[in-house]
Formats: structure tokens, C-alpha cells, sequence
């Protein structure tokens, strides 16, 4: 019977077609989320620099400080070592060495491990202030705006201008940054030694009163450069930003940083002005 069947579908034409499977589907993959802030990104050196001995090193991530002197600690004379170690620290048994992290946002802990670094750098002197030196090493995502909390936290505890470190870990490289004084007026100390410099016969030496800033303001909308109220460079970058300089007389180069720029952004344009000028200021914009 079956054998018919089959001679019947043979002789009726049997279009039959076998049809493949359909192919599985892909699992849709679920949505991403925003990637955080990169903590690895560093600004690199964009002028010449040298390698520079080490100092107490604060490293600035989009959320966190970290405070290690370990380096620092270990070019110190064995001499220097037993100071410190002769006034310890409660808690820390590694006294004088220090890794000491924050939260990026938090001020009162970040001040407090500063100011404990600063006792480590004063045990090793048995008197004075110590070297009062730290390197900055600041992500590139890093808002500015947090770079300068951090810079006026560590001035609050007793270090100078620092020295920002460009380039990659294996290299790294030490930028000062420019802390010029303010122009203006002439301060006390400056009047008074005028006054002393006319009892000696000498002449005077004071600021030129026809002098001014030159504010280079970065925001949003591009570079503005102006000097004494007129408007120049029309069209400025990081690279030309010195040959606008150049030429111009004033007593400070103002680098007013307005909006919400990243470190990353604003460190090109610090780097090229200070290879102009010996008198660059860098601020948030009030």
C-alpha cells in the first residue's frame, strides 16, 4: 500500500520542498550605560620640560585624591628618616611614609591628609616648614573647577605653587604652574623699598602705571584675547597663543577659564602661554 502511495505521488507531479530552519535569534543586547568618567586619560607635555626629582604626589581622579609620598621619602638622607620616625604618628605604623586616598568631594578629609603630609615633610627637618612641594598628577577628564578646590586646599596647607606632571607614568614630566601676584597697585613692601631707593640717590622702580593685564579668556564660544579694553588675535589657539603675546606690554597674563572645561582642555593653553610670559596667572572665571 505504501509502495502505491509513493508510485501516486511520483506520477501527480509532487512539488514538495523542504524547507530549511529558521535561523535562531539573537539575543538584543541591553542598553548601555553612560561610561564613567576615563581615569586613565593624562595630559601630555606640549612644550619641553625636564625630569624633575621627586616630591609628595597628589594624584586627582574625576572622583577621587590620592595622597602617597613614598617616593619623596625615599630620597631622603638616613638622617632625615630617624627625625621622623622619632615622632610618630598615631595609627600609622609606616609613619613617615603616607597612601592616603579621599573622595574627590570631600574637602575635610582631603584638607586633614593634607595638612598630615605637611607634618610628615616638618618631622624630617626636626625644625622648619620642609620643602613645602607637591606634584599635582591630574586626570584629563578632571573638570578644572575641581583641579583649582584641590589647588587651593593644598596652598591652605602650606605648599607653594606645585608642579604638574604631564605624560605617561614611566615619563613622567613637572610643569610649574604659574602662580604670578596679582598687578595693580604697588604693594607696601614695593612703596617702601621705592622710598629707600630715592633716600639712596637710586631711581625708584615701580610697576608702569601704563601697563596692564592681558586677559585670555577661554570659555564655550572659543579664545578671547584683550589688552587695556581692545580686542586681540582675532582668531586664537594653544599654538598660537604665544606669538599673540608676543609684542604686547603688560604686567600679567590673565588665563580666565570660564564655563565647565576639563583639565585636560585648559592645560595646552597653561603650557603654551608660560613660554611667553614669566607673569601668567590661571583662574576660574568669577
Amino acid at each position: 500500500m505504501g509502495r502505491l502511495l509513493l508510485i501516486a505521488a511520483l506520477l501527480g507531479g509532487c512539488t514538495c520542498t523542504h524547507e530549511a530552519p529558521p535561523e535562531p535569534r539573537l539575543p538584543t543586547p541591553p542598553a548601555t550605560e553612560p561610561s564613567a568618567p576615563r581615569s586613565d586619560a593624562w595630559p601630555e607635555a606640549v612644550i619641553d620640560l625636564e625630569r624633575r626629582p621627586p616630591a609628595t604626589r597628589i594624584t586627582i581622579r574625576p572622583t577621587s585624591v590620592e595622597l602617597d609620598n613614598h617616593a619623596m621619602v625615599a630620597t631622603w638622607p638616613a638622617a632625615a628618616l630617624s627625625r621622623a620616625r622619632a615622632t610618630p604618628e598615631p595609627g600609622r605604623p609606616a609613619w613617615p611614609r603616607l597612601h592616603e586616598t579621599a573622595q574627590l568631594d570631600d574637602d575635610e578629609r582631603l584638607a586633614s591628609l593634607l595638612r598630615l603630609s605637611r607634618r610628615a615633610e616638618r618631622a624630617a627637618t626636626g625644625a622648619g616648614e620642609g620643602a613645602g612641594i607637591c606634584d599635582l598628577r591630574v586626570g584629563a577628564d578632571v573638570s578644572f573647577a575641581d583641579f583649582e578646590r584641590v589647588l587651593r586646599a593644598a596652598g591652605l596647607a602650606g605648599y607653594g605653587a606645585p608642579r604638574v606632571l604631564l605624560g605617561e607614568e614611566e615619563a613622567l614630566l613637572a610643569f610649574e604652574w604659574p602662580r604670578a601676584a596679582s598687578s595693580g597697585a604697588p604693594t607696601q613692601a614695593q612703596i617702601v623699598e621705592a622710598l629707600g631707593a630715592i633716600e639712596r640717590g637710586e631711581e625708584p622702580s615701580l610697576a608702569d602705571p601704563g601697563a596692564s593685564d592681558v586677559r585670555v579668556r577661554l570659555s564655550d564660544a572659543g579664545a578671547r584675547v584683550t589688552l587695556r579694553g581692545e580686542r586681540r588675535c582675532p582668531t586664537v589657539t594653544p599654538e598660537t597663543i604665544s606669538a599673540c603675546l608676543q609684542g604686547l606690554v603688560f604686567d600679567v597674563v590673565t588665563l580666565e577659564v570660564a564655563g565647565e572645561p576639563s583639565f585636560g582642555e585648559v592645560v595646552p593653553w597653561v603650557q603654551q602661554a608660560s613660554t611667553a610670559t614669566t607673569t601668567l596667572r590661571v583662574r576660574g572665571a568669577q
